[in-house]
């Protein structure tokens, strides 16, 4: 019994020497990943800032291009008003110049009746003072 305690000794210290390294292990293993956990962090970081730094040059280009963008829309906005300005300048134009000739045809018709008018008016009158005088004459004449 004596040999099976030696030999159960013997196998007890090697599964602790086992034991030992692998706690051993474990705790280089758990080191390992501490420095790993710590180095991804620190590429992550590293990372952050590059995007960080990178977005922050596309807001810039894209508030640039923007503006830039806006400045040509308002100059061809512009152009277009001064277009629209000069079309309806012409249009007011050629709007004057044919009220005024319709003016002037109505002046000139205007005009004309009222000379047919007063020829008519001066025909009437003349003939009722023709009238009325044949009327006196007549009364007299009984």
């Amino acid at each position: 019994m004596e040999d099976g305690v030696a030999r159960l000794e013997s196998r007890v210290a090697r599964i602790e020497s086992d034991v030992t390294h692998i706690r051993s292990s474990l705790a280089n293993v758990e080191t390992d990943l501490r420095d790993l956990r710590k180095s991804a962090d620190q590429k992550f970081d590293a990372m952050d800032g590059k995007l960080e730094r990178k977005l922050d040059a596309l807001d810039g280009k894209l508030d640039h291009k923007g503006d830039a963008f806006e400045g040509k829309l308002e100059r061809k906005l512009d152009a277009l008003d001064g277009k629209l300005d000069h079309k309806l300048d012409v249009l007011d134009g050629n709007f004057d110049r044919r009220l005024e000739a319709l003016e002037g045809k109505l002046d000139k018709r205007f005009s004309s009746l009222e000379k047919r008018l007063s020829k008519q008016l001066y025909t009437t009158i003349s003939a009722a003072v023709v009238l009325g005088a044949a009327v006196v004459g007549a009364i007299l004449s009984r």
